[in-house]
């Protein structure tokens, strides 16, 4: 180890400017409000966060994404990102342990794995051991720092390739709805912020995504308002703005048709079950 360490040291590059070393990407930002928990039951009832969650299977086990079903191998990771729906439905086999590994970000990273299904290689197995060390003794901002050695890792090991790459002005389109959701705004400010026609976003939109934008919008509002409706304590009033809706009628009568029943039913159904992913 010492003598790789001596002849890695001696192969660096000349140095003429002591002020000036490799920065960081202006953008870069860890994971952020990180939190780890293991689960060894089938959750069938279909969850939505606002938040990444990367699951670890320690069997083999399903897992729906948006409706589409996934047979995920031990020693394979899925990254579930904000706002789609998924589940761990019973199976035959009647295994389900996983660590899920939980976390906020405020943008998209490069750091991100691009495919919904990684391979988790060796140096990544050892990486899931040193988050589980330093989050199990509080040390927060290694374990975030590891987080993005893992997720790095995990992003050269594509095992399917089921996330379409959307185009630069679709990408801005979805990216400003979900950074927005809590404010009321038109198609035409996204449009502008995606650099096209209100008709050519609209028919872009829908050839990239199969859904219209205007759906689009509502999904991603009806997602937040469950999530909120679940998993906070807030009044359907504040969830009602948080959501884009300046009315809790409108919200009401939108979330009631959207799901076919009340958000304080939604609530109570969703307490009345026992146990959360």
């Amino acid at each position: 180890m010492l003598d790789d360490i001596i002849a890695k040291s001696r192969s660096l590059p000349r140095v003429f400017d002591f002020f000036n070393g490799k920065k960081m990407p202006d953008d870069f930002m860890p994971p952020s409000d990180v939190l780890l928990y293991c689960h060894d039951y089938s959750w069938s009832s279909t969850i939505v966060s606002s938040r990444y969650m990367l699951t670890i299977p320690l069997v083999d086990l399903t897992y729906e994404i948006e409706g589409v079903r996934y047979f995920v191998r031990r020693g394979e990771a899925v990254l579930v990102k904000p706002f789609l729906h998924r589940s761990v439905p019973v199976v035959d086999i009647g295994q389900y342990l996983r660590l899920i590994v939980s976390f906020e970000l405020a943008r998209e990273q490069d750091y991100l794995p691009r495919s919904l299904i990684m391979t988790l290689s060796n140096h990544a197995w050892e990486l899931v051991s040193q988050l589980l060390d330093h989050y199990l003794k509080d040390e927060i901002v290694a374990a975030s720092l590891t987080l993005v050695l893992l997720l790095s890792e995990l992003s050269d090991s594509p095992v399917r390739s089921e996330v379409y790459e959307h185009s630069r002005a679709v990408t801005a389109a979805t990216s400003y709805i979900n950074q927005y959701l809590v404010n009321a705004f038109s198609v035409k400010d996204v449009a502008e912020v995606a650099g096209l026609s209100v008709s050519h976003l609209r028919r872009r939109f829908r050839e990239e995504t199969g859904v219209s934008i205007g759906e689009y919008i509502e999904r991603r509002r009806i997602a937040a308002a469950q999530r909120l409706l679940s998993d906070t304590n807030l009044k359907v009033e504040q969830i009602a703005g948080d959501c884009g809706y300046d009315s809790i009628y409108s919200f009401s009568r939108f979330f009631k048709r959207k799901t076919g029943i009340s958000p304080l039913a939604f609530r109570k159904h969703c307490r009345s079950n026992a146990g959360m992913e």
